[in-house]
């Protein structure tokens, strides 16, 4: 018998109130679909949240009075305030995450500017300036305090920022470092030459060959020979002997005699 009387009663009061009912149902997803449009960077989604926020808490006054005959109107409306201050620290939460963000565009935008000369330009001066720009950007990234709802800008300015650090600033370093490799032999050149001499030298000086040394000579025959044709030597073969008229000495052998 009480369970019927209390729906009867329900059921007079969603007759006799229900626009209020329905605001609040409107309301309630209004807000929501508000709420869960501030990960855009446009500052009139905040603007919408925060009218419909203010229009649930109108909804939730005007509706006080029939809560009171319908518990369970009662219970919605009291879940409709708690969704409410949920909601208000959503949006809050969402409002300093755009500060946050527009920060971290700005310091991602000054580093990319900052490097971007380095290309055309390996000067000490933009290698610094870049590193501070980017030193600048490091330290945004560290101090995000909505680091939950800037996870994904987080990720994305990391990954740009390695790729900056690793592609050109190193780059441009290791260019400037050859670049001094290669003056560092002039410049030793010039201190040496600058350097005023001492007597007695601390090292000897280098003894040089004099001028009638043996190879001095082989190289003045050689020239002369180019010069000059040698006389042709005479050759040293002997002639052959010319006929003798003398009788030759040799020894006959005599003859046995003959016998008769």
């Amino acid at each position: 018998m009480t369970k019927a009387r209390t729906r009867i009663a329900a059921r007079k009061i969603a007759v006799s109130h229900p626009p209020i009912i329905a605001e609040l149902a409107n309301a309630k997803g209004a807000l929501a679909e508000k709420i869960g449009a501030l990960g855009s960077d446009r500052e009139s989604r905040f603007e919408e949240a925060e009218a419909a926020v203010q229009s649930l808490e109108d909804v939730i006054e005007r509706g006080e009075t029939a809560a009171e005959k319908d518990p369970k109107y009662k219970k919605e409306l009291a879940a409709a305030t708690k969704s409410l201050g949920a909601e208000r620290a959503k949006k809050k939460l969402e409002l300093a995450a755009l500060e946050e963000r527009s920060k971290l565009e700005e310091a991602a935008k000054a580093a990319r500017e900052a490097v971007d000369p380095i290309e055309e330009d390996s000067q000490a001066g933009a290698i610094s300036a870049a590193e501070t720009a980017i030193g600048a950007l490091e330290s945004a990234l560290d101090g995000v305090v909505n680091k939950k709802a800037l996870t994904k800008n987080i990720a994305t300015e990391k990954k740009a920022l390695a790729t900056l650090v690793g592609r050109r600033v190193e780059d441009a370093r290791r260019e400037d470092l050859r670049v001094q490799e290669s003056r560092r032999p002039v410049r030793l050149s010039k201190a040496r030459l600058s350097t005023t001499a001492t007597w007695p030298p601390k090292t000897p000086w280098p003894r040089t060959r004099p001028s009638s040394s043996r190879a001095t000579k082989r190289s003045t025959r050689r020239s002369l020979s180019l010069r000059t044709p040698r006389p042709r030597k005479r050759s040293r073969r002997r002639r052959p002997a010319a006929p003798s008229l003398r009788p030759s000495r040799t020894r006959r052998t005599p003859s046995p005699p003959s016998r008769v």
